[in-house]
């Protein structure tokens, strides 16, 4: 009865790290995430992978009463247990598969997305232009040495109307830890203060320390900035979050000015209903003499990519003058303003396993001209 009890408990671990996450419904054995690199696991090595199924075929190969000859063996006294040497066998694969994990793999992962999408724009001048494109991303990634891996990024940019044309290397980093801390240094995506700040590419290095309140430093700079600092504390609860930053940079431009945002943010979510708020203050001031912030965010729904008939569904209200953000995330006018504030609101739904369509509407004014601009932003998107 030991035996079983031991086999049993063998069994239920080496599920747990097939199938990743036991309490996660993603497939096992790939993650599927927009504007991400999928990171797989390879646990065969070159040799036949150790799986339940195998281990219940031992299990059962020693609990026959008959080989193939036909000839009777003697009946296993405890019909539970496995011969002891099968036992030895199965207990030194398990224990070998942590050792082989300790060593890189070095198979290299790809994954990627292409995205069809049309903004429809309305507003003054150059606002008042639709646009459309293609937009194809190629990620991969592998094992450099234990605890330390190399991302690069490949963007395809093709315009049908108002668009780029480009090909680039957008992302080329590398992750791993320092004791306790985790460092990404290269060129990577960051997403600072919820996107409210900015979204968008990074040169330069990040630290990621502490518990249970984490801490994040960085430095380095962007397309709109350079000696750029981020200072973060973020505590996470079960169904809440805090978070402070302190975003300091110099504009990459003839003026050279030095800026300073600080924020303050919190998010509350119960079951698949979320309510969040932020306020940003700017240590420079627009022509109204206006630096302060704030953003007022609903959500609802749990979109997963893999499973269709899944959704999201959002909503924000923005009032932000200019220097309380670098390069903002939506997909509005926004960044074409001298400060902005309106709503937007949106749905992504999960059409087909890796297959999503969205739509979005953004209805905002220049905090400074007062001009308007309306923007309707759709696309699909195919995760491969």
């Amino acid at each position: 009865m030991k035996k079983l009890v031991s086999v049993l408990l063998a069994i239920t671990a080496l599920a747990g790290v097939f199938t990743g996450n036991p309490g996660s419904d993603k497939p096992a054995g790939r993650v599927y995430a927009a504007k991400a690199v999928a990171e797989q696991t390879d646990f065969a090595y070159g040799r036949a992978p150790l799986t339940a199924s195998s281990i219940a075929a031992a299990a059962a190969t020693g609990n026959n009463k008959e080989d193939n000859t036909g000839i009777g063996q003697q009946e296993n006294p405890h019909p539970g247990d496995i011969d002891p040497a099968t036992y030895a066998s199965l207990i030194d694969e398990l224990m070998q598969i942590g050792h082989r994990r300790s060593h890189p793999d070095h198979k290299m992962n790809i994954d990627g997305e292409i995205r069809l999408h049309y903004a429809q724009n309305s507003g003054p001048g150059r606002w008042d232009r639709d646009a459309a494109g293609i937009r194809t991303r190629l990620g991969f990634n592998a094992d450099i040495f234990r605890d330390w891996r190399a991302y690069g990024l490949l963007d395809g940019q093709k315009s049908i109307s108002n668009y780029n044309n480009r090909l680039s290397l957008a992302r080329l980093y590398v992750t791993g830890t320092i004791g306790t801390t985790a460092l990404r240094a290269g060129s990577f995506g960051y997403l600072m203060a919820e996107g409210n700040v900015y979204d968008s590419g990074f040169d330069g290095a990040r630290l990621d320390f502490g518990g249970p309140v984490k801490y994040t430093l960085s430095y380095g700079e962007t397309n709109d900035t350079i000696k750029t600092y981020v200072a973060t504390a973020r505590y996470q609860d079960f169904d809440y979050n805090l978070e402070a930053g302190v975003y300091h940079y110099q504009t990459d431009s003839s003026i050279r000015r030095q800026t300073t945002i600080r924020t303050l943010s919190g998010n509350y979510n119960f079951s698949n209903f979320g309510l969040g708020a932020m306020v940003l203050d700017s240590s420079v001031k627009d022509n109204r003499g206006e630096g302060i912030g704030y953003v007022f965010s609903l959500n609802y729904g749990d979109l997963k990519t893999w499973r269709p008939g899944t959704y999201r569904i959002f909503y924000k209200y923005y009032n932000q003058p200019q220097g309380t953000y670098i390069a903002h995330q939506m997909n509005g006018r926004g960044n074409s303003m001298q400060g902005f504030k309106g709503q937007g609101a949106g749905l992504n739904y999960t059409l087909a396993e890796n297959l999503v369509g969205g739509i979005e509407y953004y209805d905002l004014t220049d905090k400074i001209s007062g001009e308007k601009g309306e923007t309707w932003w759709s696309h699909i998107t195919h995760y491969f």
